[in-house]
């Protein structure tokens, strides 16, 4: 601070003053330099800092991109997979169908075979009926004349003889009967049994096509959610703190507290997402929600049970939700019954 003179100073005191005011000047000078230096350093310090932050931003941005890509990759290689085993299967399926049609062929040929047989045998009982008429006329001639015996005798060694190879035919017609039967339940239990393994093989690519579906779905879901909870539940500043295939650290924290079972902990884990914000009178809230494409009654009963672990671990309004592109009718009363809401969002391939 710069002294005022007095009024009627002397030349000395005029000096003395003159000095001081130097001294404050140049105090105030260095302490302006100093507080200049000390002021660049600081936004020096700043700006480093800001640029570090920003490179980080950077890095980490660039790091999910590239999973993203990856993940995409994977999905798409999958996908190629399953279409080539859909084909193989098709075309197993259809060389199935054709061994069934040559199967059918050979069944309706033994049954002609056997119609055939049954006509021969139809002949050969009419023969033996003859026969039987001729033995009786030959028996009553024999009464007549005894010179006739020894033909008749013949004749009957000639009939016996015949028999003997019918029997014998027919009993080479069951054998072949019986193999080619045997023959065909093989062929069709071995049918049977390809049958089977295709329709475990179908079932099982049916499951991974279903699960590649879901997956995706929730994906696609847990992009909207956050829009779509602000405007039926009138949150705020409404953001994903939680998914099931990323987890965070409000169900991660609830997990882990020492107030809930390890069968709660479970459960809370398992939720499909969570999104966190305030709710319409300015106070933390959460939504616990379950997602699947089409809602079934059990998605129902899971979001309801495991909104109400987090709601009493962590003391915060938590609603129970189910997101999906439709609901089934006994998964809508029973989300009016347990107070689930039902949130639609509609596939990305509708």
């Amino acid at each position: 601070m710069v002294t005022q003179p007095p009024h009627n100073p002397d030349l000395s005191a005029v000096a003395e003053l003159a000095a001081q005011n130097r001294r404050d000047i140049n105090a105030l000078v260095e302490q302006m330099v100093e507080f200049s230096t000390t002021t660049r350093q600081a936004v020096e310090a700043m700006a480093e800092q800001m640029a570090d932050a920003y490179a980080r931003f950077v890095q980490q941005v660039t790091q999910a991109a590239e999973e993203d890509r990856a993940k995409i990759a994977a999905l798409t290689d999958n996908v190629a997979t399953l279409t080539d085993n859909v084909a193989t299967l098709s075309n197993n399926v259809a060389t199935l169908t054709d061994n069934v049609a040559t199967l059918q062929e050979a069944v309706a040929a033994l049954t002609e075979q056997q119609a055939q047989t049954n006509a021969r045998l139809d002949d050969l009982t009419e023969q033996q009926a003859h026969t039987n008429t001729r033995l009786d006329d030959l028996t009553e001639q024999q009464a007549h004349t005894n010179a006739r015996l020894d033909d008749l005798t013949e004749a009957q060694a000639q009939t016996n003889a015949r028999l003997d190879d019918l029997t014998e035919a027919q009993a080479q017609t069951n054998a072949s009967l019986a193999e080619h039967k045997t023959e065909t339940t093989a062929r069709f239990d071995a049918l049977t049994d390809a049958l089977a393994q295709t329709n475990a093989h179908l079932s099982t690519l049916s499951g991974h096509v279903a699960n590649i579906s879901g997956s995706r779905y929730e994906q696609h879901a847990a992009r909207l959610a956050s829009r779509h909870i602000r405007r039926r539940l009138q949150f705020s500043k409404a953001t994903v703190s939680h998914k099931a295939w990323q987890p965070g650290a409000i169900i991660d924290d609830a997990a882990d507290s020492n107030r809930i079972t390890d069968a709660e902990a479970d459960q809370l884990s398992r939720v499909d997402l969570l999104i966190s914000g305030l709710d319409q009178h300015g106070q933390p809230a959460h939504v616990a929600a379950e997602i699947s494409v089409t809602i079934q009654e059990r998605d129902v009963t899971r979001a309801a049970q495991r909104a109400r672990i987090l709601r009493r671990v962590i003391g915060q309004a938590t609603v129970a939700a189910v997101i999906g592109a439709d609901i089934a009718d006994d998964a809508r009363q029973s989300a009016q019954r347990q107070e689930v809401t039902y949130i639609a969002i509609a596939d990305q391939d509708d």
